[in-house]
């Protein structure tokens, strides 16, 4: 099934950007109480010297409490730069939004009217495609202008 990414955070400068892309074709809560699932890709542009580990692309699911503007990782992985992969191993604890992207993915995921208007909410489409490698590589080729890998 496509997925329906949209862009809705960017960080770094060239050649070291990344751009924060959602699906919001996520998971609908059972109840108002529970927390909300979202899938979230990460396209990297370059390999930055001063990052921990040189990522091309991750794939995280977040789920988000709300009302306790919380989040935690339920799965993921990160495709490394020389093409290994590696994968979340357990599930993150609960914690309060430390990054903006975080508090902005929530938006997406908790306010009906992000959900039903993005463009009015500042997010971007970029497509609907299954696997995130694609986007990645759309982001490249048509935002950064590199070749295909």
């Amino acid at each position: 099934m496509a997925r329906c990414w949209y862009a809705f955070w960017g960080t770094g400068v060239a050649p070291f950007r990344r751009l924060y892309f959602l699906d919001l074709n996520g998971r609908a809560p059972a109840s108002p109480q529970d927390p909300v699932a979202l899938d979230v890709v990460t396209a990297y542009e370059g390999n930055d010297p001063r990052a921990r580990v040189a990522n091309d692309h991750s794939l995280l699911t977040v789920e988000i409490r709300c009302r306790q503007n919380q989040i935690r990782i339920t799965d993921g992985y990160a495709v490394l730069a020389n093409g290994r992969t590696e994968r979340l191993n357990s599930v993150t604890p609960w914690l309060p939004f430390q990054a903006a992207w975080h508090e902005r993915a929530a938006r997406a995921a908790c306010e009906a009217g992000v959900r039903q208007r993005p463009d009015d909410h500042l997010l971007l489409w970029f497509g609907s495609m299954p696997n995130p490698a694609e986007v990645t590589a759309a982001t490249r080729q048509s935002l950064w202008r590199q070749p295909l890998r």
